[in-house]
């Protein structure tokens, strides 16, 4: 068997166990050959390590996990249907390259034998590749039922905290800064997302029903500091998948989250307020948390600023609870997904942009100033998940039922 990195744990335990497994006994997706995912009755061998291994020699050339950007949910069928393989990092030796391609071979004949990997990651390790992790023997029992036949049945690859992978000391370094969104359905955090990054590729809606969505993410930089955003949604996945993909796509905390809100409350906006106000206070993360006010057209006024915040508190003591705890900033994102028939239409969109780049300068302004190495620890996100994710499906699921009773 092959042992997950870092921990020195056999791998098919981690894939039973760890907090990104999907729970139904397929385990850690990315690392898991074609065939489980096209054939139910697939049983794993030796040959379905190999497989494994092959997406682990390339996470240590590159320095982060395997596809960052796909849906856990569709990412099986992407491996298995249309042959998904990361693409090699620039740099790496080319006999390692082509190793771990061999490796993730679709075809488990076609891939190399323990031995043979082993041989090859030595020669590198003397000859090409100094800085490739020792790979340690460690013979299994012989009378294991899954014995291996061969001196060399179990490569472990030991922590390296010194190479390429990005370590979790390294990240309160200042190389990853992740950025929680988290909003309502129309409140605009999709377009918060996309003014951070300076894309469009966050799906931006007026409508509530599309607004909310599973966990997407992007990674940009801004004055030598890399920061991943993570655009919060539930849809009807499940729980324990929602609590698991926060956990991945947050390795070594939370460095901020940006809690999105278009507009002064109604009674019922209330209480979908005073639920976060819970939230962030029993979960500890209070002092990572900023309320962003989006769709504010005064935000560039100070003084118009402070007079809605100081509306806001006499409103409620919830919010002014929340107010006095956290940060408060003011933004506009208009949108610019305008569909174009005259030159005023073009008018628009360019002014548009404009403001959302102002908008833009105030939130990188923002993060500069409250992002420093402080991180809201892995131990604590998936608490803090947990709560949130529970709350925002029990809001949704209330609010689907008002609208049913209306039709």
């Amino acid at each position: 068997m092959i042992a997950d990195f870092g921990t020195s744990k056999q791998l098919s335990e981690s894939m039973t166990s760890s907090t990104t497994s999907l729970g139904n006994g397929i385990g850690m997706v990315e690392y898991n050959e074609p065939q489980l995912f096209k054939i139910m009755s697939y049983k794993k061998d030796k040959k379905s390590d190999i497989y494994s291994l092959g997406v682990l020699l390339w996470e240590i050339s590159s320095g982060h996990p395997p596809f960052p950007g796909y849906s856990r949910l569709l990412l099986g069928s992407h491996i298995s249907y249309q042959n998904l393989r990361e693409k090699p990092i620039e740099g790496t030796p080319l006999k390692y390259q082509q190793l771990y391609e061999k490796c993730w071979n679709g075809d488990p004949d076609l891939r190399p034998s323990v031995d043979e990997v082993y041989d090859i990651l030595l020669k590198l390790k003397t000859d090409e590749f100094p800085d490739l992790p020792l790979i340690v023997l460690q013979p299994q029992d012989d009378q294991s039922e899954n014995n291996i036949n061969s001196k060399r049945s179990e490569l472990i690859i030991p922590a390296f905290h010194n190479n390429s992978i990005e370590t979790d000391e390294e990240r309160k370094k200042g190389k990853i800064r992740n950025l929680l969104i988290i909003g309502y359905g129309g409140s605009g955090k999709s377009a918060l997302s996309n003014v951070l990054c300076d894309t469009n590729d966050f799906e931006e809606s007026e409508y509530s029903a599309r607004d909310i969505k599973n966990f997407q993410d992007k990674i940009f930089e801004w004055n030598g500091t890399t920061y991943r955003v993570v655009d919060f949604g539930v849809g009807s996945t499940e729980k324990k998948i929602l609590y698991d993909e926060l956990i991945r796509l947050t390795p070594g905390g939370i460095s901020r989250v940006l809690f999105v809100v278009d507009r002064r409350f109604t009674e019922k906006e209330l209480e979908a307020f005073d639920l976060f106000k819970r939230i962030i206070f029993d979960s500890g993360i209070v002092e990572y948390t900023t309320v962003v006010r989006t769709k504010f057209y005064n935000f560039k006024n100070i003084n118009k600023c402070k007079e809605d915040t100081a509306q806001m508190c006499k409103e409620s003591e919830t919010i002014a609870k929340i107010v006095e705890s956290c940060s408060i900033i003011y933004v506009d994102n208009p949108p610019t997904n305008i569909i174009v028939n005259d030159d005023d239409d073009r008018e628009r969109i360019n002014y548009n942009v404009k403001i959302r780049e102002k908008s833009r300068k105030i939130l990188l302004g923002h993060l500069e100033n409250v992002c420093q190495n402080k991180y809201y620890e892995c131990n604590n996100v998936l608490k803090y998940s947990q709560l949130m994710i529970d709350q925002i499906l029990h809001l949704e699921e209330k609010k689907e039922k008002e609208i049913r009773r209306y039709q």
